[in-house]
C-alpha cells in the first residue's frame, strides 16, 4: 500500500453511509460493505469520491483479501466494472461485483473446508473401525499389524500418549486433527 493510500485511510473519517438497497439485495452484511468501502476509498479519485481508476481495481481487491491471480476472471471482472472502457469504476458497480466475488469465494472456501473435514473423518474412521469415536491402543495395534509395521506396545502407547490431549489413553477426533496438523497432513 502506498503512503498516500494509508494517509487517505487515516485522514478520512469512516464512511457514514447507510447500507444501500443494492447491498441488502446482494446479501452482504454492513461489516462487509464497510470493508468494501474502505478498500474502494483507498484508491478513489480526489475529484470524485464515488469513482476509482480501473487500473486500481486489482489493488482494491487485494486489500479485501480476494484472489486476483486468475487472469481470465480478472478480465471478466474488469469488463463488468468498466464495460465502456472509461478508465473509471463507480462505487455502486464496484460494491455489487465485490459482493458477488466475496460470496463466491466464501462458498469455495466452505467447499474446501467441508472436503477436508470429510477426509479427516474418513482417516479417523480407519483407526476407529468400531465407530466408538475414539482411537485406543488396540486400534493402533490393529492398524500397525495391517500395515506390516513392527511396533512394540510401548511404542504404540507412546504415540497414543503424545496424541491424547482430551483424555489420557484415548485419541478423539479433535486430538487426531491436531496430530494431522502437526504432521503437515492437513
Amino acid at each position: 500500500m502506498s503512503p498516500c493510500a494509508t494517509h487517505k485511510l487515516i485522514a478520512q473519517p469512516p464512511s457514514k453511509r447507510r447500507n444501500s438497497r443494492k447491498t441488502v439485495a446482494a446479501g452482504i452484511t454492513p461489516s462487509q460493505e464497510s470493508e468494501i468501502r474502505t478498500a474502494f476509498d483507498m484508491f478513489m479519485t480526489p475529484t470524485d469520491p464515488d469513482v476509482i481508476p480501473t487500473n486500481k481495481v486489482k489493488m482494491a481487491m487485494r486489500a479485501l483479501g480476494l484472489d486476483t491471480s486468475n487472469a481470465s476472471e480478472m478480465s471478466s471482472i474488469l469488463s463488468t466494472l468498466d464495460g465502456e472502457k472509461t478508465g473509471s469504476v463507480k462505487w455502486e458497480m464496484f460494491l455489487q461485483v465485490m459482493a458477488l466475488k466475496l460470496e463466491h469465494d466464501e462458498e469455495e472456501g466452505d467447499k474446501v473446508s467441508e472436503r477436508r473435514e470429510r477426509e479427516l473423518l474418513r482417516a479417523f474412521e480407519l483407526f476407529d473401525s468400531e465407530g466408538r469415536g475414539v482411537i485406543t491402543l488396540s486400534d493402533l495395534r490393529r492398524v500397525a499389524r495391517v500395515l506390516g509395521e513392527d511396533c512394540t506396545d510401548e511404542d504404540l502407547q507412546e504415540m497414543i500418549d503424545e496424541a491424547a490431549v482430551t483424555r489420557p489413553g484415548q485419541v478423539y477426533l479433535k486430538d487426531f486433527e491436531q496430530v494431522m496438523q502437526r504432521a503437515g497432513v492437513i
